[in-house]
């Protein structure tokens, strides 16, 4: 519950209101940040990114290579690790990020998975099937009068 404080507006032409929680959200920007504020990779370095199979770590990489020629060959022996609260720490560059990951999936230049699991009635089976690790890519539940895709699982 809110008041509206602390919300973001997500405007009437978003094309997948899910990816607000996902990739166009808190994961992507994490990502996004992640790479660019805390990691700031130079040209030549490897991008190296632990736990990858999540939605951070799957969007993380991508960004890497669009932003040229960041993953090189050599993985250096320095490290810095930091801690941060995305939206507490970063939160004025959400919309520079969304615009441009809007574009990148747009475009194509991001791949992004998610599977939508329709009905809440489901919920306790993709909940089950979650931690079996029987999903890939970003699980949601849609609640709601229409179906949001015809096909369970989507790939874009």
């Amino acid at each position: 519950m809110s008041d509206g404080e602390g919300v973001t507006v997500l405007g009437p032409d978003l094309a997948h209101p899910s990816w607000a929680s996902g990739i166009v959200g808190m994961p992507g920007f994490t990502a996004s940040a992640g790479l660019t504020q805390i990691g700031m990779p130079e040209s030549g370095e490897t991008v190296c990114v632990g736990a990858a199979t999540g939605p951070v770590g799957a969007t993380v990489g991508q960004i890497a290579k669009l932003m040229s020629w960041l993953m090189g060959q050599i993985l250096r022996k320095r490290m810095t690790m930091r801690g941060f609260i995305i939206f507490q720490d970063f939160g004025h560059l959400y919309p520079e990020f969304s615009a441009a990951m809007t574009d990148w999936l747009a475009a194509g230049k991001i791949n992004y998975r998610e599977e939508v699991i329709e009905g809440l009635d489901a919920a306790p089976r993709a909940f089950i099937g979650l931690l079996r690790g029987e999903n890939f890519g970003k699980r949601a539940i849609h609640v709601g009068p229409e179906k949001m895709i015809e096909n369970k699982e989507s790939t874009t």
